[in-house]
């Protein structure tokens, strides 16, 4: 017997007690990854892709104190809490594709009006900025991504004759655009 006891009842305890610490050894990973979950700030990730993650977390704290939880099931929560962590998307990186996103290349210039162009470059270095400010915030980086994206979408291209802004062009008496020249 494992008790090295002849008595039934105390290698039977013995078997259950294996079998208690068998399980809890199989947490061991699962107790390592949620360690790692519980360092991760808040403020640190969107709010939508937090939300998702500690829906999980929640349930595997709650796999973790189960006594009686399968190996199947701490296997299982354990792959959640990773892909979960896997899953977070950080403000920064909110950013970091919003300018990917609405990057025009500078050589791309002298195909827009002036005022266009600066409006936009004035936008793409603000969004540009707040990659090196600490503690930024979902509400910033929106508010700038949007803005660059509005930005973009204004540029004019050129007046094929000219920077000038295509509407700018004076109206004959019979409505049809006429130039001056």
């Amino acid at each position: 017997s494992k008790t090295g006891s002849a008595d039934p009842v105390l290698s039977w305890i013995a078997v259950i007690q294996d079998e208690k610490v068998g399980s809890l050894s199989d947490k061991k990973e699962l107790n390592t990854q949620i360690s790692k979950a519980e360092e991760l700030e808040v403020g640190d990730y969107t709010g939508a892709s937090w939300q998702k993650f500690n829906e999980i977390y929640q349930k595997v704290l709650a796999i973790q104190a189960n006594l009686d939880a399968t190996e199947e099931e701490v296997s299982s929560a354990l792959a959640n809490l990773e892909e979960a962590m896997k899953s977070l998307k950080t403000v920064k990186s909110v950013l970091e594709d919003g300018l990917k996103d609405n990057l025009v290349p500078d050589s791309e210039k002298d195909t827009y009006t002036t005022e266009s162009w600066a409006n936009y470059q004035s936008k793409l270095e603000a969004a540009q900025e707040l990659l090196s400010k600490e503690g930024l915030k979902e509400s910033e980086v929106k508010s700038a991504v949007e803005a660059l994206e509005a930005a973009k979408t204004a540029l004019k291209p050129n007046d094929p004759n000219g920077d000038k802004d295509p509407d700018d062009e004076q109206t004959g008496r019979d409505g049809l655009d006429t130039k001056i020249e």
